[in-house]
């Protein structure tokens, strides 16, 4: 269509694993955390009207998130809580 511009886009992302570098008193604390991915699908469209006297954009967008990482708290019997990720 004449005037209309649309747009959509897939893409994939990582954020490697790691171990845990706060303190803690059981190994159980020190267990490593799993590679997070995300994919995010985008898309989109500008347009105008009028005469260009209104401008009509519109975009949606949805990730998928597997193993996601988030820094929380953990209770510690000997230290009470500890960061944890």
């Amino acid at each position: 269509m004449d005037g209309i511009l649309a747009y959509a886009n897939v893409s994939k992302g990582y954020k490697a694993g790691s171990f845990g570098n706060f303190g803690g008193a059981f190994d159980s604390q020190y267990t490593p955390t799993s590679q997070e991915s995300v994919v995010t699908y985008e898309g989109g469209f500008k347009t105008q009207l009028f005469d260009r006297k209104l401008s009509l954009n519109a975009r949606c967008s949805i990730r998928n998130y597997k193993d996601k990482q988030i820094k929380s708290k953990r209770v510690d019997p000997l230290f009470g809580a500890l960061l944890a990720l």
